[in-house]
């Protein structure tokens, strides 16, 4: 039996577990992106018959703002923080760049150039453990197939 259509904010909470104590309503449904969110197959009313796989946010901003979707580009994320939250009044949206200054307002992530930079760190750290290493592992030899002949060589 296939599941009703998600139409209407009423629908999506009936796929959700509603949290009392934070109002979250926590999606019962598909995930995906290993993150968990919420994934549902969606057709546009501007686009009858082109359902897809989409996240349930773009259909939350669609209800919540009078059956407008949201330009292409636009991230999605929630002020609770989890990545399951369908709750209108916990979604957020907007472009990457006012996502990264709210997350990093919050708190939540450090600046992309401070990330860089801590991954520049790593990488100068490895390359130096591996220049100053006094022995490296012996090349060990490989095969590889020539004109039907097993041929080895060295790493």
């Amino acid at each position: 039996m296939a599941k009703p259509r998600l139409k209407t904010l009423d629908d999506v909470m009936q796929r959700c577990y509603v949290d009392p104590d934070s109002g979250c309503w926590l999606w019962r449904g598909a995930k995906y992106h290993g993150a968990g969110y919420p994934l549902a197959r969606l057709s546009r009313n501007d686009a009858p018959g082109a359902a897809r796989n989409a996240p349930v946010a773009q259909l939350i901003y669609a209800l919540t703002h009078g059956g407008q979707w949201a330009p292409a580009g636009t991230y999605y994320w929630t002020r609770c923080g989890h990545t399951a939250c369908l709750a209108p009044k916990h979604q957020m949206h907007g472009s990457c760049k006012q996502r990264w200054a709210w997350l990093i307002e919050q708190g939540w992530r450090r600046s992309p150039a401070h990330e860089a930079a801590l991954l520049r760190g790593v990488k100068q750290s490895q390359a130096r453990r591996q220049a100053t290493s006094p022995t490296h592992p012996p090349a060990r030899p490989h095969r590889t197939a020539v004109r039907g002949a097993s041929v080895f060589h060295l790493a």
